[in-house]
């Protein structure tokens, strides 16, 4: 089972914005052996913080890390 975000869902955050490194820098200190450009993905797919998280640990435990 993959995870996916609807097409109609549109990230929270600018990713480009400071508000978004910020969160970046949340899920590197929640999740210290990720790389910081996979949860930046999550992130910007999946528009919070939470959801980003709950993605990358179902994906990490599926053996289905998503790198775009």
């Amino acid at each position: 089972h993959r995870s996916t975000t609807p097409a109609a869902v549109q990230p929270a955050v600018e990713t480009t914005s400071p508000e978004f490194e910020k969160q970046v820098d949340k899920l590197a200190d929640l999740l210290p052996h990720a790389d910081r450009k996979v949860l930046a993905g999550y992130l910007r797919r999946a528009g919070q913080d939470v959801l980003a998280i709950g993605q990358y640990l179902e994906d990490e435990k599926n053996g289905n890390l998503r790198y775009d």
